[in-house]
């Protein structure tokens, strides 16, 4: 097997360019498909570690209920129409691990400031449940107590407005005149949305701004508690109110990846599709080699039989060859993927940002992990084993009498 396999890579070595340019197309097949499946579980690595970030142990029950599904025809369905009540929040209190159940409204409203008006987004919850249970936490200032109190959100008070809005600044919600107490963190990322709202007590939004009823609840799972567990156990809850109707949707950090994997796992069979077609171009190059090899080698092969050669090792010599081109080409392939995904990526965030959109998260880089490259490797030098089966298979078969007439 040693002087075969020299053999084999001795004729390879003297057949450069056409090895190269067959190595090109397998190379390019692997690098497409590790590049872009390594990009696509870079942004799935952001989008989880956004969800971590914070929301690890709060649930959220909204109204309507939420279908993403993927179909062949990309069906998809958003929220349906649903009504909370404060019904709901006394049986979800109720339940083991929910330690603080926090109701909350929020709507559209009219902000005015240093001259300048803008539509935003008030919420309001009572001032000590809102404190225990978020996540963000301030910045500058402290929470809203009661009154016409108002916490800004990061972007409200530092971006959105041309003057920035500072501590003990005045603010008109509505026509209303409110207080600044407080500035949010930034939330950024996938909870950029917090940072453009404004928050207030509920007790004022229900007499200032004539708010009522509730658009939210929020409830943060106590410590030793699974927050899967709990967000199962408020749906059967508030499904059993329903009499099995579900006319809401239960946010938890499960049902969050779930969304995020469903997006990512279609693009990764989108992209996965792309370049298998470029994988099969590779696989055809290394047939189509192999046959003009055998062509060529005709009469070689016929005095190897002639002098001992075995069909088994002729066979080996050509696989040996199809599968060095196919393993090579799959190691190659890995690093130039690394690169094409990098790339991919960062031509994605140069196109953002030169159309002035504002990234939802943080530019994500490639993530290829040992088992994609494991993956990658065997595919390719099976690939290279099976597009040489059949050149190998018809080497083998040559007569020796016949492949030494052969011209």
């Amino acid at each position: 097997m040693k002087e075969i396999a020299r053999l084999a890579v001795y004729n390879l070595y003297h057949r450069k360019l056409r090895t190269f340019l067959t190595l090109t197309g397998v190379v390019i097949g692997v690098a497409s498909i590790v590049g872009l499946i390594g990009a696509a579980e870079g942004i799935n690595s952001v989008i989880t570690g956004e969800i971590e970030k914070f929301q690890s142990n709060v649930i959220a029950v909204v109204p309507g209920e939420f279908k993403l599904q993927f179909s062949p025809l990309s069906q998809y369905e958003g929220m349906k129409a649903g009504k909370l009540s404060e019904r709901d929040v006394e049986e979800i209190s109720k339940i083991p691990g929910a330690e603080t159940v926090m109701p909350s409204v929020s709507s559209r409203v009219r902000v005015e400031y240093g001259g300048e008006t803008m539509i935003l987004t008030v919420f309001a919850a009572d001032p000590e449940k809102f404190r225990e249970i978020d996540t963000i936490g301030v910045l500058e200032g402290r929470y809203f107590r009661s009154g016409r109190e108002v916490l800004l959100g990061y972007s409200v008070a530092k971006e959105l407005f041309e003057k920035e809005i500072g501590i003990r600044k005045k603010v008109r919600i509505n026509g209303v005149e409110f207080r600044v107490v407080g500035v949010m963190n930034k939330a950024g990322g996938l909870f950029r949305a917090f940072d453009t709202m404004i928050y207030v007590p509920k007790s004022s939004a229900k007499k200032y701004l004539e708010l009522s009823g509730i658009t939210e609840i929020d409830v943060k799972v106590e410590e030793g508690y699974d927050p899967g567990a709990v967000a199962s156990r408020i749906e059967e809850k508030l499904k059993e109110l329903r009499k099995g109707e579900k006319d809401f949707t239960v946010i938890s950090p499960d049902f969050s990846r779930s969304i995020a994997n469903q997006i990512l796992s279609a693009m990764q069979i989108l992209l996965g599709g792309i370049a298998g077609i470029s994988f099969l171009v590779g696989a055809i190059g290394i047939s189509n080699m192999m046959f003009t090899s055998v062509l060529e080698r005709t009469r070689e092969i016929g005095i190897m039989k002639a002098v001992g050669a075995t069909r088994r090792q002729i066979m080996a010599i050509f696989l040996i060859e199809s599968g060095v081109i196919g393993f090579f080409g799959g190691i190659l392939g890995v690093v130039f993927g690394y690169g094409i995904g990098e790339g991919f990526l960062a031509l994605r965030q140069y196109f953002v940002e030169k159309s002035g959109v504002q990234t939802v998260v943080e530019r994500p880089h490639v993530l290829i992990s040992p088992e994609l490259v494991v993956a990658a490797l065997l595919f390719s030098f099976a690939v290279g084993i099976l597009a040489g089966a059949i050149p190998a298979r018809r080497a083998a078969d040559l007569q020796p009498a016949e492949a030494l007439r052969y011209e």
